[in-house]
């Protein structure tokens, strides 16, 4: 049986499609929800998810590089609180280009991780969403 955190280790092994032509594309292609269970929340912790979010955007660069040298291609993670999960993605775009509505605050993967938690709720700023956001190329 997988782990929270190994299905989102996991996420790096996923297909990713990178094409700055069709962002769309990408966006369905490259976005993962994740949750998790009241007892399996409960052996988890902020720092070791950070960890593993850090790891996984360590891998999809390398892989970004491999596919897409040539343009920018971004990481993000966020947590999505009325759906109770933890969100990531990856586009070719730079970090101000972002498919969000409204406007986008970078955060720590530490504050992703702790608004997950329920221990640190982002702030909101203007509905903006709050976002770990690491340029991989």
């Amino acid at each position: 049986m997988s782990t929270f955190l190994d299905r989102l280790a996991g996420v790096a092994q996923e297909p990713l499609f990178l094409d700055p032509a069709d962002r769309e594309r990408e966006q369905r292609e490259n976005t993962w929800w994740l949750t998790t269970d009241e007892a399996e929340h409960a052996h988890l912790d902020v720092t070791t998810l950070a960890a593993v979010l850090a790891e996984l955007a360590g891998r999809l660069a390398e892989r970004a590089v491999a596919q897409l040298a040539a343009a920018p291609v971004t990481f993000y993670a966020w947590y999505e609180e009325l759906a109770r999960q933890l969100r990531c993605s990856t586009g070719s775009c730079a970090p101000s280009e972002l498919p969000f509505p409204s406007r986008v605050v970078p955060v720590t993967a530490e504050t992703v991780a702790a608004a997950f938690f329920g221990e640190k709720k982002p702030r909101n700023r203007e509905h903006a969403v709050a976002a770990w956001v690491v340029p991989l190329i």
